[in-house]
């Protein structure tokens, strides 16, 4: 299957919002939803992710520097 386009179209259809401190990113989602799009960003390679912790509508995105964390959330956003 295409990662990035499931990436894409989950994303447009589930995202709430996201935020950043430091190394790590916050996405929130429609209930139901973190835990499929976590494992997409993960399985999505993106440069820069250690890895992620979804639950029901929020996922922990641990990156390996702050400024990973700025570009991944840049990179995120130019999906919605």
């Amino acid at each position: 299957f295409d990662t990035a386009k499931k990436l894409e179209r989950l994303i447009k259809d589930a995202f709430v919002s996201i935020d950043y401190q430091d190394y790590f990113l916050v996405l929130k989602t429609i209930h139901g939803n973190a835990y499929a799009l976590g494992k997409l960003i993960e399985s999505s390679n993106f440069d820069g992710v250690f890895g992620t912790i979804a639950g029901d509508d929020t996922i922990l995105i641990i990156c390996r520097s702050a400024t990973a964390a700025n570009q991944i959330q840049d990179q995120l956003l130019s999906l919605v």
